[in-house]
């Protein structure tokens, strides 16, 4: 939980300023530590990924591309089945993950093309090279996400060589 907390925390002050190869791959590490915790911890602070998340959406645009990045790997790594766990350990989370988090993350993907199509995210102080580049961003990550959430294999069945 503690190194959870620590990436999120790293995240959201440095993130924005990162390169984008760094930003995927701590994401990608906390998405990972999400999935193999999601039933160790002994609260369930560690399935409140999604409100954590939405933090990032609601503070600047940088951290908005963020917050969706964390929210398509999330989704991506939970259906994704490791080798090293077994079927009943990945169905049992990712049945979980199905009933307790798929359903917000798939309204927030709504939510932000929304925003984007009606051009309501602020991007104020960025230059308009940026800004477009931003926003083309946001916009394939919210694709992705949504694609993803409708994509996901909803009864934990999904082999790691498929």
């Amino acid at each position: 939980m503690d190194i959870r907390n620590y990436l999120l925390n790293f995240l959201a002050s440095k993130g924005p300023r990162l390169q984008q190869f760094a930003v995927v791959s701590v994401v990608q590490l906390l998405c990972r530590i999400t999935k193999y915790a999601w039933f160790d911890e002994s609260s369930d602070s560690i399935r409140q990924i999604v409100a954590e998340t939405r933090k990032f959406l609601a503070a600047t645009a940088h951290h908005c591309a963020i917050g969706m990045r964390i929210l398509f790997e999330l989704v991506h790594e939970v259906n994704f089945r490791n080798r090293n766990r077994t079927l009943t350990q990945h169905r049992k989370v990712a049945v979980s993950f199905r009933d307790l988090a798929l359903f917000p993350i798939f309204e927030i993907g709504l939510s932000m093309a929304n925003n984007i199509a009606t051009r309501s995210i602020a991007l104020d102080g960025l230059e308009p090279r940026e800004a477009a580049a931003l926003e083309d961003t946001l916009l394939d990550l919210t694709l992705s996400l949504l694609s993803q959430c409708l994509s996901f294999d909803f009864i934990g069945e999904r082999r790691s060589d498929e």
